[in-house]
């Protein structure tokens, strides 16, 4: 396994959900995830991710959804996602600009975002930079007091 699919903290692979209702989109890509060594669970829409959630008893690292699906778009599987694992990180996916999925309030901005196309290298780099960036240690912003260095007198 290399060092950019393998989680130091926990000692396993990077495990990713990867919610895509068209299947060879989906295949593409998780077969393009297998071959730099993340563990993917796949789904077909949102009502499958959330039943794989359920009984997955492992941890899911990040979920990768797409936006636009039948039955329940991506933000509404987040949404519930959020009552059975929550805080997960989530990167969003879509065909449709980030412009317009915000313009029509389907994301609410500040997500994380990867227009397609695209190929498994650039979302495996995504997933790595947003899961380095979602676990770093917080960093007290300049001129905030941190217990280590405040004094009293």
């Amino acid at each position: 396994m290399t060092a950019h699919t393998f989680d130091e903290q926990s000692n396993r692979q990077i495990t990713v959900l990867f919610v895509e209702d068209d299947s060879a989109v989906r295949l593409a890509l998780v077969m393009g995830l297998l071959h730099r060594n993340f563990k993917v669970l796949e789904a077909g829409d949102g009502d499958e991710a959330l039943a794989i959630c359920r009984s997955y008893e492992a941890p899911i690292d990040i979920v990768v959804a797409d936006v636009v699906m039948p039955r329940m778009w991506g933000n509404e599987f987040v949404s519930k996602l959020e009552q059975t694992r929550p805080n997960m990180p989530v990167l969003y996916i879509s065909g449709h600009s980030e412009e317009l999925l915000l313009s029509r309030k389907v994301l609410g901005g500040g997500e994380a975002f990867l227009p397609k196309p695209f190929q498994a290298k650039v979302l495996a780099e995504k997933i790595i930079s947003l899961l380095a960036r979602v676990r770093a240690p917080a960093v007290p912003q300049s001129g905030d007091a941190s217990p280590a260095t405040h004094t009293s007198r």
